[in-house]
């Protein structure tokens, strides 16, 4: 069996494998995707938010949404 070769090109990066195989250190040195993540939870906190906000306002969100609609009418 083969055995496998790291690579100390700076190219490439020191202990990555040479075949462009996964390389865990090379993930985690790279912060693109930290900004995607950084929105999805702040979407998911104010998305809890107005869900928590609807919760304890249904009555009068209730009575706004029956005004607008006999106004309508």
């Amino acid at each position: 069996m083969g055995h496998l070769r790291f690579a100390r090109d700076p190219a490439i990066g020191s202990g990555e494998i040479r075949e462009g195989r996964f390389s865990v250190m090379r993930f985690l040195r790279e912060d693109e995707g930290q900004g995607l993540v950084e929105y999805a939870l702040i979407i998911a906190v104010i998305a809890i938010a107005v869900i928590i906000a609807m919760i304890f306002l249904r009555d009068q969100i209730s009575n706004v949404f029956s005004n607008v609609g006999n106004n309508l009418t």
